[in-house]
């Protein structure tokens, strides 16, 4: 008996090895993109406004069942998710952190007044608390500043300062549209003394700054705040979109008449939006780019990609809303230019075992796992080494079939390349992920 656990211990630690080794060489090619509808709550549209770091999350506002519109929360694993409400029937979702733990957006409560929230897992939606007529518009990458817009003024809040007024170019209105991943810039636009808007760049040491021209926007902000998109007019009447760096300034219509730049990566090299012709990516490398005609294999007869809403940091991420063909609504989607199944989450799917890749990855000093198990039985979750050696157990018991998600909380390992592997029954599964301290 006991030689009989052994050599299947032996085989197990055999098959761990040969997976790292194929992991390994996998890494080496790219995948295919992929792209993926978000569905709907159950009625008639979705829109996604923003998404996760690692491309795993993805929020926005989606028509239920009764065509209310509600803030939603999608991942692979568990599919489109209904955010709750701060007691009134419009709530839209418009950002999310980094690792998809915290969501901002606005809620009208019962009286039929909008409010700025902010969602986690542990608290659910909570009203922020800086007054009536509020919105949240976006969350720096750690969740912990967040740009909010009260009574056409635009502020910098977080929980240890509490509001922090932005200021204005001379006039009484002013709205904040994006911010760095640190929280130290925000984007957005501000009137004039005459009442005209201009883009502006907002940062905790220069305060604002105008970017902009006459009737310009600001809209999205690269992760680093050095780039700046978003739309003007001028006196031409046409809103077409722009880009202004630190070290070229202003740059017009970089995408064409009736477009508008909507976010930016990290490193601000690549803008996404929409434009007369659908959704495009403008990018220093490829120029601009109509993603309908780029992804044409993705999209079934009937679809189409009508905006680009947000793009991850890395640039591997894009979402935005469009026409799913195979249902006839307009639908959230995700656009994953390196695959969904490669070194990022894999897609659920219903009826299937999966384990999924976590995230954040790299990670410190914690990550999530989630996997799926379509039938009761005993589950196990274990992290290997490189060496495939064994250093943690995450899960030794037996489970119902579900969607299940685990924290891994770092302690003791040094940095490097960890792999963690799932077992039920004769699943057998094993992904990579690094450990950056």
């Amino acid at each position: 008996m006991k030689s009989q656990i052994s050599n299947r211990t032996h085989n197990l630690i055999l098959l761990l090895k040969v997976a790292i080794i194929a992991l390994s060489f996998l890494d080496l090619y790219a995948q295919q993109p992929t792209l993926t509808w978000v569905g709907t709550l159950g009625g008639s549209k979705s829109e996604a406004r923003g998404i996760s770091a690692n491309g795993t999350v993805i929020v926005g506002v989606s028509r239920n069942a009764n065509e209310s519109d509600r803030a939603f929360r999608w991942s692979a694993a568990t599919g489109i998710q209904d955010l709750g409400t701060l007691g009134g029937d419009w709530i839209e979702a418009t950002d999310v952190s980094a690792d998809g733990s915290v969501i901002v957006g606005w809620s009208y409560d019962s009286s039929g007044i909008y409010r700025a929230f902010k969602w986690t897992s542990t608290t659910g939606m909570q009203d922020l608390g800086v007054g009536d007529y509020s919105k949240a518009t976006a969350v720096s990458e750690d969740g912990l500043a967040i740009t909010v817009n009260v009574n056409s003024m635009a502020y910098r809040w977080t929980a240890s300062g509490g509001l922090q007024n932005l200021g204005n170019l001379g006039g009484t209105s002013t709205e904040g549209s994006d911010i760095s991943a640190d929280g130290s810039v925000i984007g957005g636009f501000s009137n004039d003394s005459t009442g005209d808007p201009y883009a502006f760049r907002w940062s905790s040491t220069g305060g604002m700054i105008q970017i902009g021209t006459f009737y310009s926007f600001a809209l999205g902000l690269s992760g680093n705040g050095s780039t700046v998109t978003g739309f003007e007019t001028g006196s031409a009447g046409l809103y077409r979109a722009f880009r202004w760096t630190q070290t070229g300034g202003f740059e017009f219509n970089i995408a064409g008449n009736f477009s508008q730049g909507n976010a930016v990566s990290g490193d601000g090299t690549i803008i996404v939006g929409n434009k007369s012709g659908g959704a495009f990516r403008f990018s220093t490398a490829g120029g601009l780019e109509d993603l309908n005609q780029v992804y044409a294999s993705l999209l079934t007869q009937g679809s189409n990609l009508y905006d680009a809403t947000d793009i991850s940091p890395d640039g591997q991420f894009i979402t935005g809303t469009g026409t799913n063909g195979e249902t006839g609504r307009d639908e959230g989607y995700l656009l994953a230019l390196s695959g969904a199944t490669s070194i990022y989450e894999s897609q659920y799917i219903s009826g299937h075992f999966m384990l999924n890749q976590n995230y954040p990855n790299p990670f410190n000093p914690s990550t999530i796992i989630t996997f799926s198990v379509t039938k009761k039985g005993l589950v196990s979750l274990k992290v290997f080494n490189s060496l495939g050696e064994e250093v943690a157990e995450l899960v030794n018991e037996t489970k119902p079939a579900g969607n299940y998600e685990v924290n891994f909380n770092v302690s003791g390992l040094a940095s490097g390349v960890y792999y963690y592997q799932v077992t039920a029954g004769d699943f057998h599964d094993v992904k990579k992920m690094i450990l950056l301290k």
